[in-house]
């Protein structure tokens, strides 16, 4: 089967129907990146330009930072503020609330990571980093990693999220009367 045009603006396609709903295999040859385009009645589904990269759908991934930041106080669970970003494909992470939110359900791949910068004591447990689901301790609270010392820490874990959920990175106190964090990183990306 060869479809042919010429001249800018010509896009041929193929057209595979069964009754009312319809897939094309488009080419978009008026475009910079000689696109082929993958339509289901009528709306782009996935992209591929000439160089063979996925364009559409833009599989959101995110890469955040933050400065250093302290806690005080036994249990006070705090929202790190990663206010920094490095990467934000497809723009789902908000740096003015600090969170993570999912276009599209899915399972998510995140990791986290601090390291201590001081670290004052009053009991065992010390504080520690995680993430949070939703924001709500009475919700799905996972990953878990807890200073014992001047020391780093990450922790990683695949996730399930509805459309609309959201993540966000935490540090609490655990018997701790203060600590400083450092070299606050956090990043995530949609596996499928």
């Amino acid at each position: 089967l060869e479809v042919k045009t010429s001249g800018a603006g010509n896009n041929p396609f193929v057209r595979i129907k069964a009754d009312s709903n319809y897939w094309d295999l488009q080419t978009l040859f008026s475009n910079t990146n000689d696109e082929l385009d993958f339509r289901y009645n009528g709306n782009s589904k996935m992209m591929i330009d000439k160089n063979g990269v996925v364009t559409t759908p833009n599989i959101p991934c995110f890469s955040v930072t933050a400065g250093s930041q302290s806690w005080s106080g036994s249990n006070n669970e705090q929202v790190i503020q990663f206010n920094s970003e490095d990467v934000d494909n497809g723009g789902h992470f908000d740096t003015s609330n600090y969170r993570f939110t999912a276009p599209v359900a899915g399972n998510y791949f995140f990791t986290i990571h601090g390291h201590m910068n001081t670290f004052s004591t009053s009991g065992a447990g010390g504080p520690g980093i995680f993430l949070r689901k939703n924001g709500s301790s009475s919700t799905t609270v996972f990953m878990y990693a807890y200073y014992t010392g001047y020391k780093g820490s990450s922790v990683q874990g695949i996730v399930t999220l509805a459309k609309d959920d959201y993540i966000t990175g935490a540090a609490i106190n655990y018997n701790s009367s203060s600590f400083t964090l450092g070299g606050l990183r956090m990043s995530g990306f949609l596996l499928g």
